[in-house]
């Protein structure tokens, strides 16, 4: 919908990943982030794995 009307949308780990890259969060705390926001939303395992497996990629 967002798109449609010519809006950006993030989502709930696009918005986590981005305070993570902007250094907001550390990855401890980005995964705790996430497991917090998997105890009220549903998400994806895949998209889960694929945030975690980035922020890696990142920290080295």
């Amino acid at each position: 919908m967002a798109e449609a009307l010519g809006h950006s949308y993030l989502g709930t780990i696009g918005l986590l990943f981005e305070a993570y890259m902007s250094r907001r969060l550390d990855y401890e705390e980005l995964e705790e982030a996430v497991a917090d926001a998997s105890k009220v939303l549903w998400l994806s395992t895949e998209v889960v794995t694929e945030l975690l497996r980035r922020a890696r990629e990142v920290e080295e």
